[in-house]
């Protein structure tokens, strides 16, 4: 077999890629990355030492949804609490 041959049948076929497994992709730990003394460099350091780069794409993803959920969380808190803001306001400026 010529190397050229060799070649070509080593060649990738085109296609989708598999969803990498649930166990191979890290979890986000919301409880890590909320606690104070919370330092990103280190807790990507140690999330993602052994990990693929398909895998990191999900973890990334993962991220970003926990992200987008605690903005949301924040936006139905500032509208819950809107209406006792301006009611203590109005009692303060009438003082």
């Amino acid at each position: 077999m010529s190397s050229t041959m060799r070649r070509k049948s080593l060649r990738r076929v085109p296609g989708p890629r598999p969803e990498p497994a649930a166990s191979d992709v890290p979890a986000v730990s919301l409880g890590r990355l909320t606690k104070a003394d919370f330092r990103a460099d280190e807790y990507l350091k140690e999330t993602l030492r052994s990990v693929e780069t398909t895998n990191i794409r999900q973890f990334r993803k993962g991220l970003e949804d926990a992200r987008k959920g605690a903005s949301k969380n924040l936006q139905k808190n500032v509208y819950r609490n809107y209406e006792s803001f301006v009611f203590i306001s109005k009692e303060i400026s009438s003082m």
